[in-house]
């Protein structure tokens, strides 16, 4: 869902939410559901939130500036055969801000980026084999 609107000829500003949820189902038919490892059969799913708004000017010269500020929320569960649901996730805020140039008609465009963020997304770990003594 996003919004933008014009605050004047030179002026504009936005903002966005995204929602991405995906989900992984993995059997490893190979093992039985008693084998050694309880991850034989597992269930991921993760879910991330974007926000996001803008703010932009825009002088008839050519000459532009903008600042971006998105927030990003990541949810993450698995849920393996017999092993309690493990929830985690984090969440950063990213500052960008823009400087540029229009030349002519758009004909070239020179831009000067810098990018603030603070940022640990976490990656949901491959199963782990784990041995019983025999």
């Amino acid at each position: 869902m996003t919004v933008n609107r014009l605050l004047s000829d030179e002026w504009a500003l936005g903002a966005a939410y995204k929602f991405t949820q995906s989900e992984l189902h993995q059997d490893l038919v190979d093992l039985p559901d008693d084998s050694i490892s309880p991850y034989a059969r597992v269930f991921r799913r993760s879910e991330l939130h974007t926000f996001s708004c803008y703010l932009l000017y825009s002088h008839p010269s050519g000459f532009f500036a903008r600042t971006d500020l998105a927030w990003y929320l990541q949810q993450n569960q698995t849920q393996a055969l017999n092993v309690p649901a493990a929830r985690t996730g984090d969440d950063f805020p990213q500052l960008n801000l823009w400087i540029g140039w229009r030349l002519g008609g758009a004909w070239a465009i020179f831009r000067l980026a810098c990018s603030i963020e603070r940022h640990r997304l976490q990656t949901q770990p491959a199963y782990r084999l784990s041995r019983t003594a025999a």
